[in-house]
């Protein structure tokens, strides 16, 4: 976490407590969806730097890890999104700020595969009653889905401007012969799908 991050100006001494947390907190939770025998004798290291911490923040590492790890390529069992929620004034509150988070209130982080409909991590700062904790930790699996949810449809946009890309590319420098053969294949038939999605969304 950069020293400016929070609104108390301390420089933090390097392998502070929190930045210890997150980072376990990180590795644990990529451990779990990263499929590694797909990649032996490799090593993959995630680098994240908090610039501002409003609350949230162990989701918002894991959230931005997940996105740098599809981005890259690296295969998983699925996309693995988190969130917290809390109890603040006998009202479950979703995705705690900083003052919110500072009040003091139990703060429950999930992570979920939401696919696989899996928890990856839960964790509770405080105690609560069982009754109050499945509703809190609902809303917080809740709000894991529709990060989910978002993440994949700015993963589909890229796709399909991908997709035209390439599909655009052939078109103009390819011989007709060969753009014949190529949208006789699969691959072809989905570029144009592709591409007509995107174009279908520019226009409406």
């Amino acid at each position: 976490m950069a020293n400016f991050s929070t609104g108390d100006r301390v420089r933090k001494p390097k392998g502070d407590r929190r930045s210890t947390e997150i980072s376990l907190v990180i590795r644990q939770t990529m451990e779990a969806c990263i499929l590694t025998h797909l990649m032996p004798r490799s090593q993959i290291d995630i680098f994240v730097q908090v610039l501002q911490a409003d609350g949230g923040t162990r989701s918002a590492c894991i959230n931005a890890a997940t996105l740098a790890l599809a981005d890259a390529g690296i295969p998983m069992r699925d996309l693995v999104t988190s969130c917290s929620a809390g109890y603040l004034n006998s009202t479950p509150l979703l995705d705690l700020n900083y003052v919110e988070d500072s009040a003091g209130g139990p703060d429950v982080t999930v992570g979920i595969l939401p696919k696989l409909d899996k928890v990856t991590l839960l964790q509770m700062d405080a105690k609560l009653p069982m009754d109050i904790f499945e509703n809190v930790m609902q809303l917080a699996i809740e709000g894991c889905k529709a990060i989910a949810n978002y993440i994949r449809e700015v993963f589909d946009v890229k796709a399909c401007v991908a997709s035209m890309v390439i599909c655009s590319v052939l078109i103009f420098s390819s011989s007709d012969l060969y753009m014949e053969n190529f949208l006789d294949s699969g691959i072809g038939r989905h570029c144009l799908l592709k591409s007509a999605c995107t174009m279908s969304q520019n226009l409406y």
